[in-house]
């Protein structure tokens, strides 16, 4: 090799190795007796702040996950005035009625299933790279359920009533179970919610990186699922009349809703970082396809003394005309948005507390299902004349449902 092609070649090393020395961490030599170099930097802990966890994890890539405590509310139906009385002293024709002066509602013409409640929030994802640049993300929420319930009962000297619209003259009227002279008896109501559940995997890519912001786009499905339910139980004695003494009728009308969701999800989440402190803001629109199921059933039992006990199809709001099942379903999108703010404990461990809101329109509910137009003619045992006016009716009403929840937990990174 020539002396001047040596020359070169040990030139370009030379300036090769400078400029990889200055962009290295690695230690340096240092004269005798003079002060190390540090690396300049945030210190928290007696350890370099680094924002979203330390990134030098061992292995091809990094595991996160949290797990939070929820409390909050999701929007309550509205229930129709299902169980009414009146004063003791009101006639049979007004007793119970809506809109007669006395008569008031027990149970019914406002909201339900408002209450807060508990549920329970879980994520986890890897990072397939050490840069943190492309990643998979999972998780859970799960909302418990609720219900809303009333017992009344009368022994014959009180007035116990449920009120409906006589569908064939369109008057108001009611159906006693308690009324002096004529019947003692009981109604319970409940209506309640089941779990409110969704599940989420989505694909994750970072798009906006710097050291105190960074934005990650999500693209992945989402399942969702919600049911509820509104059960009346009746159980009437009557006094005087056609029946034999001691005869009890049972009356029973179930309606009960349930929606299942699938789609694709897309989303934001955006991080900002302030020493120990983070932000996350979340966004998300998951369009897809929402499956709705109602089924509404109702029976009459009649027992008395000495006679085998008699079975009819039919209650009081759950008859002939409305008893069976519905199934439809709809496109939709359910937009769902969340703040969290995070405090650093350690480089493995964040405190968390949030909010976040989740809306699914179009949903069916129990409540929203009952008509209270009756032609009296089709409660069991039947008298209806053929052609007449066929009421209660299979409704078909939705509504939105909102989901809002507070937030605090724990989440681990390494």
């Amino acid at each position: 090799m020539s002396r001047t092609s040596t020359t070169a070649l040990l030139t370009a090393f030379l300036l090769a190795g400078s400029a990889f020395g200055q962009a290295s961490t690695r230690p340096q030599a240092v004269a005798l007796g003079s002060p190390i170099p540090m690396e300049v930097g945030p210190i928290q802990g007696g350890m370099r702040t680094q924002p979203f966890g330390p990134i030098d994890s061992v292995g091809e890539g990094i595991w996160w996950g949290n797990l939070d405590y929820l409390l909050g509310t999701i929007r309550a139906d509205r229930l129709p005035p299902l169980v009414t009385t009146s004063p003791a002293n009101s006639s049979r024709a007004t007793a119970g009625v809506l809109g007669q002066s006395g008569t008031s509602v027990l149970f019914g013409d406002r909201a339900a299933n408002n209450w807060d409640r508990s549920g329970l929030r879980g994520n986890g994802g890897y990072w397939f790279d050490t840069d943190r640049q492309f990643g998979v993300e999972g998780g859970f929420l799960i909302f418990f359920g609720s219900r809303d319930h009333f017992a009344g009962s009368s022994d014959g000297t009180t007035i116990l009533a449920r009120p409906f619209t006589n569908a064939t003259t369109g008057n108001q009227a009611s159906a006693l179970i308690g009324f002096p002279g004529l019947s003692s008896g009981s109604i319970g109501v409940k209506n309640g919610d089941r779990w409110f559940y969704t599940g989420t995997i989505d694909l994750r890519s970072n798009i906006y990186d710097k050291s105190w912001m960074r934005v990650d786009a999500l693209l992945g499905y989402r399942y969702l699922q919600f049911g509820d339910r509104v059960d009346i139980q009746q159980t009437l004695q009557p006094s005087t009349g056609p029946t034999r003494a001691g005869t009890t009728i049972q009356t029973s009308d179930r309606f009960r809703a349930r929606n299942a969701f699938n789609g694709v999800d897309v989303g934001l989440r955006a991080d900002f970082v302030y020493e120990n402190f983070s932000l996350e803001l979340l966004t998300k629109m998951t369009g897809g396809h929402l499956a709705r199921d109602v089924n509404t059933t109702g029976s009459q039992t009649v027992s008395a003394p000495g006679v085998a006990p008699v079975t009819n199809v039919g209650g009081l709001l759950a008859l002939s005309s409305n008893i069976g099942s519905r199934s439809d379903s709809t496109l939709t999108i359910v937009p769902e948005v969340g703040a969290t703010l995070g405090y650093q404990v350690n480089s493995n461990l964040r405190l968390r507390v949030g909010y976040t809101t989740l809306v699914v329109p179009n949903v069916s509910r129990a409540a929203n299902q009952i008509d209270l137009g009756i032609n009296p003619g089709l409660i069991p045992p039947g008298t209806a004349a053929a052609g007449s006016v066929s009421r209660p009716v299979a409704l078909n009403n939705n509504s939105d449902l909102w989901l809002q929840t507070l937030s605090i937990g724990l989440e681990v990174s390494y």
